[in-house]
């Protein structure tokens, strides 16, 4: 059995991804995808709510790559196709180079759909250095730019975002929006009472939230769509290979790579894992090392509206603007116990969804660094690659900024001082 890691498929030394299937009321069955035919009297290919609902043009865009010829010699090569790399891609072939992504899969973007759309540089203050909100809030806006472009159809909303997590925000959420303020973020506090008038929905809330109003949420797989799109309509290319063996460094230079449809001399080359360039390189290339991090999403089908923002308590909730409601939360060893309990505080949280089931479920996996700081940068030593890694599932969020600022940095031969921060030496 294959399935995938970021853009690429691995095998099965890696842990399977699990899909739940449950009850009408809690789930409550761990099937994996090798099992399901013989367990469930539904499609054993269970997908994210995301590809559900793609058209068929994007649909396509993201899941029938073909095996096309490859451009021998390209100014950009992009191997895997991650949301990350899709955007490099696009970005470079916007300034005229000439553009070559390389999949292992046939399927892009899947790091796309391990996310709930949210573009939440505010809210991630909890989790984000200074200088990595700040990367954040470019790319935010970046996302608003692209909104506006023909090929990018995105469900673009500017909707807000509402923390009422109590633990959190104990003893006073004013506390918290004065010292987000003080660093520059964009929030304000609310009582009960606002609460209750701007999510009606939710259960009463004893301290009221925070409130962040420039939040956005996008569709991730028509974001995807979008660069690819973009990409090929200005010339680019991209290929499903069966299998990417190899780099050949000299001279401080990685000068060719091996595929099973050929070899490609690149001027310049990015990769969105460095473990997978990591491995193709063997000890030719020094890379950082990143843990492995799994999160779950779970979703009902189209109900009512219920929300008008993105809402985190103990975890995240976010309607589409087709109806259904989609939960994430992180993985454990013991997903079932933690399934169960993300859906009861779910309930607790809207009970209006009491007695709607949660009917799909799928599973991510990211990478993260040592100290939280994800890692944007060229491969030491090595004059022509540049990765980034450690995004613990934000690549949605830091995609086009990424993407802008790794192009413009390789055009024109000087890094962004946007991007210092995230330097390799600073995770090691």
């Amino acid at each position: 059995m294959r399935f995938l890691l970021g853009a690429r498929a691995v095998g099965d030394n890696l842990p399977a991804l699990r899909y739940y299937l449950q009850s009408p009321t809690i789930p409550h069955s761990v099937t994996r995808r090798r099992s399901l035919r013989k367990s469930v009297a539904v499609h054993p290919d269970q997908d994210s709510i995301w590809l559900t609902t793609l058209n068929d043009a994007e649909r396509r865009n993201v899941r029938q790559v073909s095996q096309a010829a490859l451009l021998p010699s390209p100014d950009l090569l992009v191997l895997g196709g991650g949301i990350v790399g899709l955007a490099t891609a696009y970005f470079a072939a916007e300034r005229g180079l000439r553009v070559q992504v390389v999949s292992e899969s046939t399927e892009l973007a899947r790091d796309a759909e391990w996310s709930l759309g949210g573009i939440i540089p505010n809210v991630c203050r909890w989790q984000f250095s200074p200088a990595t909100q700040q990367l954040g809030q470019a790319s935010r806006d970046w996302w608003a730019k692209l909104a506006v472009r023909p090929e990018f159809q995105i469900d673009w909303r500017v909707c807000g975002a509402l923390m009422v997590d109590e633990q959190r925000l104990a003893p006073d959420p004013r506390q918290h929006m004065l010292a987000a303020l003080d660093e520059g973020y964009s929030v304000h506090d609310v009582d009960a009472e606002q609460v209750a008038l701007l999510e009606p929905a939710l259960s009463p809330r004893r301290l009221g939230g925070l409130h962040y109003p420039s939040e956005a949420l996008l569709h991730p797989l028509k974001a995807a769509s979008g660069f690819i799109t973009g990409l090929t309509r200005r010339g680019g290319q991209i290929a499903a290979v069966d299998s990417i063996s190899s780099v050949k460094v000299e001279s401080g230079r990685v000068t060719s790579v091996e595929t099973s449809s050929g070899t490609i001399r690149a001027k310049t080359i990015f990769c969105d894992d460095p473990q997978f360039l990591a491995r193709l390189a063997g000890d030719q290339l020094v890379l950082p090392e990143f843990e492995q991090t799994r999160q779950s999403f779970l979703a009902t089908a189209a109900t009512t509206p219920l929300l008008k923002r993105q809402v985190l308590d103990t975890h995240w909730v976010v309607q589409l603007k087709s109806g259904e409601m989609v939960i994430a939360f992180p993985s454990t060893d013991n997903e079932s116990k933690v399934t169960e309990r993300a859906v009861e505080q779910t309930r607790q949280l809207i009970p209006a969804l009491r007695d709607v089931p949660f009917n799909r479920a799928w599973t991510g996996m990211s990478q993260r660094s040592a100290n939280g700081i994800p890692v944007i940068d060229q491969v030491a030593q090595c004059e022509n690659v540049w990765y980034s890694g450690g995004l613990d599932f934000a690549q949605l969020l830091f995609a086009p900024i990424i993407g802008k600022s790794l192009v413009d940095w390789t055009k024109d031969n000087q890094q962004p001082e946007d991007l210092v921060p995230f330097s390799a030496r600073m995770v090691t």
